[in-house]
């Protein structure tokens, strides 16, 4: 690993800079989530995908108290920062194969009428979900023909 990451945090604060940690290797993000993620970090992420804290917490099976409480550079548990780190890696795998961030953050709040329209952010609480919504957005990166309609139809 570069000796800058074991110095500096990484950051979150542009689609390209989650796109990037996504393709990662393991040992990087073992490293980031051993040293636990700020609350900086988190606010950096949280800006970019436009989710809230409630969302936030829902995901990681926290309070909404629990980060509120966290100030600036204060790090979290590495328990959280594993949770912190999934939820990004997916938001980077979602914008990497999307190619459309925007789209792919109306997506993962909205759903498809495959699934009913129920949010796929609503079931990345879980490991499995995740991997759920992980192998929905390769079908949709791979143009699975009702899925992929339905994607693009909403950006008209």
């Amino acid at each position: 690993m570069k000796k800058d990451m074991q110095e500096h945090d990484y950051t979150f604060d542009t689609v390209e800079a989650i796109v990037k940690f996504q393709r990662f290797i393991y040992l990087q993000k073992i490293a980031i989530i051993k040293k636990g993620i700020t609350k900086n970090q988190l606010d950096q992420f949280k800006n970019v995908t436009g989710l809230h804290y409630s969302v936030i917490a829902k995901l990681m099976n926290i309070t909404e108290r629990y980060l509120h409480k966290k100030k600036g550079h204060d790090r979290f548990r590495p328990q959280m920062s594993d949770a912190i780190i999934a939820l990004i890696d997916l938001y980077g795998y979602g914008y990497d194969h999307f190619n459309d961030p925007p789209t792919f953050n109306q997506w993962i709040k909205t759903g498809c009428p495959e699934k009913k329209y129920v949010p796929p952010l609503t079931y990345c609480d879980t490991i499995p979900g995740k991997e759920e919504v992980k192998r929905e957005i390769f079908r949709i990166a791979h143009k699975e023909p009702t899925l992929y309609q339905w994607v693009k139809a909403g950006e008209a």
